[in-house]
């Protein structure tokens, strides 16, 4: 499956650790969320081990553990920019 913009990789991140409201918000308005801890919209740090296992699983990814950065899950432009940087988005990355 090809990952392009929010609206196709947010809600399958999102899905369980995110209120549907709060990832529509991301959704329709990436820009303003982009750089917003992801604390402040409702992930708690028990969350944080299970969105790593949801990156494997919906982008069917192979973790290292020993070399992840946690700090790559800290705000929604930190998880596009990994994303991108592992080849997981294509075609452009945010919407504008």
């Amino acid at each position: 499956m090809s990952h392009r913009t929010p609206a196709d990789w947010v809600p399958q991140l999102f899905s369980g650790f995110l209120p549907a409201p709060t990832v529509d918000r991301v959704v329709q308005d990436f820009a303003s969320h982009r750089d917003v801890p992801l604390a402040q919209l409702g992930v708690d740090s028990m969350a944080v081990m299970g969105l790593v296992l949801n990156l494997e699983t919906v982008f069917a990814l192979r973790i290292d553990y020993a070399a992840f950065d946690i700090e790559t899950l800290r705000t929604m432009g930190t998880i596009e920019d990994y994303l991108t940087s592992v080849g997981c988005l294509t075609g452009g990355g945010s919407a504008a």
